[in-house]
């Protein structure tokens, strides 16, 4: 009996200093000015600025940058070269970057071939966005992407806004007298 206390107080022990030496080295690894909330209080990124340098002969990794809230700058949509593609489908080129008004999206621009073509991007997730084809017409005040969309003639074309201002990159067609902020 004295050896099942013993053993057992034993483990006991050796795990209490285990359990001390693993909390005391998580605690001295923190600054002591962050708090438990900032811990999990996520960053919000936001767009601070966009630069799209145009495909030209003397251009270096052309295509769509941005200026993170976090400091990061990266390369978001790159224009393809067609020296370096088979498929002359899959060029693409970037040509203008819109930034949503809470800054928390961007609307990019270009062309695929003969089609224009708008992208979002969404730096929360760092995901650029399914291909729509169109023009930005702008962003509403509330987060709405506005598109200007045309068939392949161009002269039928449907202006197009988004669902939400939490997904832009999910329009549908403005209806007669429907209006947008």
């Amino acid at each position: 009996m004295n050896k099942k206390i013993t053993a057992g107080a034993l483990t006991a022990i050796i795990l209490a200093i285990v359990a001390g030496v693993y909390v005391s080295g998580k605690k001295e690894s923190l600054p002591s000015d962050i708090s438990d909330t900032t811990l999990k209080a996520p960053q919000e990124l936001k767009v601070m600025s966009t630069e799209v340098i145009a495909a030209t002969e003397d251009a270096v990794d052309p295509g769509v940058y941005v200026t993170l809230s976090n400091g990061d700058a990266k390369l978001i949509a790159a224009s393809s070269d067609l020296d370096t593609l088979e498929n002359y489908f899959e060029v693409i080129t970037y040509r203008e970057a819109f930034v949503s008004p809470d800054k928390t999206f961007v609307a990019v621009e270009g062309s695929q071939f003969e089609d224009a073509i708008v992208q979002v991007y969404d730096p929360a997730t760092d995901v650029l966005h399914e291909i729509m084809y169109g023009v930005v017409s702008g962003w509403t005040t509330n987060g709405l992407l506005r598109i200007e969309s045309c068939d392949l003639s161009g002269e039928s074309c449907t202006d197009k806004i988004s669902v939400s201002s939490l997904t832009p990159w999910i329009v549908e067609d403005v209806e007669e007298g429907q209006t947008a902020r």
